[in-house]
């Protein structure tokens, strides 16, 4: 690759940042736009029952594709120093340079796609500590994968991706996209189980039926210690869970604890798992319940059937339970909202530097706006379970949030593709309830992890649950969900305090 030819590319990529391959895939967290009418004309949204409304510091994604910008931080010479020193340092090593402009593409749309589309600017000395960083790590992954720039370049996303610090700023490389978007449709391939934090590794808090855990004899309690003979113990639950993951019919080998006691290791295939997300009941005459876990692609339209048939059943009152839900699609929470809320109602609306980039409201007035509800929060409801939660909180006078603090995740997510075949994950925003508060957590600066205590929804009613009883009360949740029979049912204050309030007067206050 000549001097001339690397200028030529990288002032190209500088001024052309992904324009309409930000359109190919679903987003995450945000509406965006579906289609293009067939005339050419600007994107179309393709309402839920809610509709979009654009703010001041909205981009259109088609202007954009046909005007784009430059990066408003990175600079070409910072991106020119950084691949110059690729070339270097290949041309080094005694060898021909094999780095190509697709590798540099994919490397430098990347970096565009940061400078454009994070939350908060990137200022040119932040980008000089993130490049010098990028570089240093992609030599190193020069010499382990011994020339294999494909892998360098990954290396060199990640890194830069770090070095922003955001906890929820992710890039996926191919396998681990497509994992995370059948996660979204309620489908992966791993193992089979529900997972949660332990020290010694993950404990697997249920087992999927028919799934490659259960045939293995695995069992809801256990600790998984090993990986392929690995110890987890201070490993991320992110990183165990991808190597629990795999492609279909691949088989890894499992250690685990149970009841303190070390297990043989055993062998796991790895089978596409079907999950559960959501299961209703009558929890009291007149008072109907609806637990989901996620808010994925068609969870909208389950959970509303769900509140549909309790209705059916003589349901005046309606519980949504999303304790332990972590979020997803923003789409879903405010086609769920929208149904309980009137004509012209504000959902939630996001804001970028300050500004309101777009807001969801709901069109028409909801099916079930009239229907008392009461919302169930814990500090594992977060991101949509909050939207959800604080527009309720917010629009719906005398109906309550009930149970803890929840999470405190109060940004937007979008999944960006690009010249390679991952997906950069990228908070874009900060999402803000109908009363214009955010619901954000403090982060530490230098590490970018959640300071405890701090962000989230504030229960209307608060009411506290012991740990281990809490762990109950989720495992039997999970056994309903799965329809297993519940054996020793434990008490459940939080449900029990909603079923009063909403038995007693229909509504609170």
């Amino acid at each position: 690759m000549t001097k001339n030819n690397l200028r030529l590319l990288l002032a190209l990529l500088l001024t052309a940042p992904a324009g309409a391959a930000e359109l190919a895939l679903p987003t995450l967290g945000a509406i965006r736009a579906k289609a293009f009418s067939s005339d050419g004309a600007a994107p179309r949204f393709i309402p839920a029952a809610y509709r979009t409304e654009n703010g001041p510091a909205w981009e259109d994604p088609y202007l954009r594709q046909i005007a784009p910008q430059a990066p408003p931080n990175l600079t070409q010479t910072q991106v020119t120093a950084l691949i110059q020193r690729m070339v270097d340092f290949e041309r080094a090593q005694g060898g021909k340079v094999t780095l190509t402009k697709e590798n540099v593409q994919a490397l430098v749309v990347r970096l565009v796609q940061i400078d454009t589309h994070f939350v908060d600017q990137v200022d040119a000395k932040t980008w000089d500590t993130i490049l010098k960083a990028s570089g240093d790590a992609m030599e190193a992954q020069y010499k382990a994968s011994k020339g294999d720039w494909n892998k360098v370049v990954e290396t060199g996303i990640t890194t830069a991706v770090k070095g922003l610090k955001d906890p929820h700023t992710i890039y996926f490389n191919e396998a681990q996209l497509k994992a995370f978007m059948d996660s979204m449709k309620g489908t992966f391939v791993g193992i089979g189980a529900g997972i949660g934090e332990d020290p010694k590794g993950l404990k697997l808090e249920f087992i999927y039926p028919g799934s490659g855990a259960e045939a293995a004899g695995l069992k809801a309690g256990d600790v998984v210690t090993a990986v392929n003979g690995t110890p987890m113990a201070g490993k991320k639950p992110e990183d165990i869970i991808k190597l629990l993951r795999g492609d279909e019919n691949t088989v890894v080998t499992i250690t685990v604890e149970r009841g303190g006691v070390a297990q043989k290791p055993v062998a796991v295939t790895r089978k596409t798992v079907k999950m559960p997300t959501a299961f209703s009941k009558m929890a009291a005459s007149g008072v109907g319940y609806v637990y989901w876990n996620q808010f994925g692609d068609g969870s909208e339209t389950q959970v509303l059937a769900h509140v549909r048939r309790l209705k059916a059943q003589g349901a005046k009152s309606v519980i949504l339970d999303v304790r332990g839900n972590p979020g997803g699609l923003v789409s879903s929470v405010s086609a769920i909202a929208s149904e309980f809320m009137k004509d012209g109602q504000e959902i939630v609306s996001f804001r970028r530097q300050g500004q309101v980039v777009f807001k969801h409201v709901a069109q028409g007035k909801g099916e079930f706006a009239d229907m008392p509800v009461a919302v169930l929060t814990d500090g594992g409801s977060a991101s949509a379970s909050e939207i959800l939660a604080a527009a309720i909180q917010d629009q719906r006078p005398g109906y309550v949030v009930i149970g803890s603090q929840s999470y405190g995740k109060g940004t937007q997510q979008s999944i960006l593709p690009g010249a390679d075949k991952g997906g950069l994950k990228i908070t874009e925003s900060r999402w803000h309830r109908p009363n214009g508060g955010n619901i954000d957590a403090q982060h530490d600066p230098a590490t970018g992890e959640k300071v405890k205590g701090t962000g989230g929804v504030t229960p209307s009613v608060k009411v506290d649950v012991p740990e281990d009883q809490a762990m109950k009360i989720a495992q039997q949740t999970a056994n309903e969900l799965m329809g297993r029979p519940v054996q020793n049912r434990v008490a459940d204050p939080v449900l029990d305090k909603a079923v009063e309030i909403l038995s007693n007067s229909g509504k609170a206050g």
